[in-house]
């Protein structure tokens, strides 16, 4: 299994808040209406960016919104834009042997 360098999110908890959602938009703005977005809980913390985008590679735009009991979301809040992630491992190695050196 290969294994990637990992990022993590967090932001200050909102009071009155039941649960947050990471909407997130590769090369581009959020839109809360048609974006990919997680609903993540009540989870605040040490959030995996590699848990919620998955094995990609290109600048994504990533936004929290806190929504209540009801469904209603508020603002959104940018947490960053265009940012660079990387969660693609190289490819295996092939052809390895073990030799005896003589």
């Amino acid at each position: 299994m290969a294994k990637v360098n990992d990022k993590f999110l967090r932001f200050d908890q909102l009071a009155g808040a039941d649960g947050y959602r990471v909407y997130y938009q590769q090369d581009g703005p959020i839109d809360q209406a048609t974006s990919p977005n997680v609903d993540i809980g009540n989870v605040f913390e040490d959030i995996s960016i590699h848990g919620i985008l998955g094995d990609v590679d290109g600048n994504f735009e990533i936004g929290v919104v806190a929504y209540d009991d009801q469904g209603n979301e508020g603002d959104l809040a940018i947490i960053v834009t265009d940012y660079p992630f990387d969660f693609v491992p190289p490819g295996t190695v092939t052809g390895g042997e073990i030799y005896s050196a003589s």
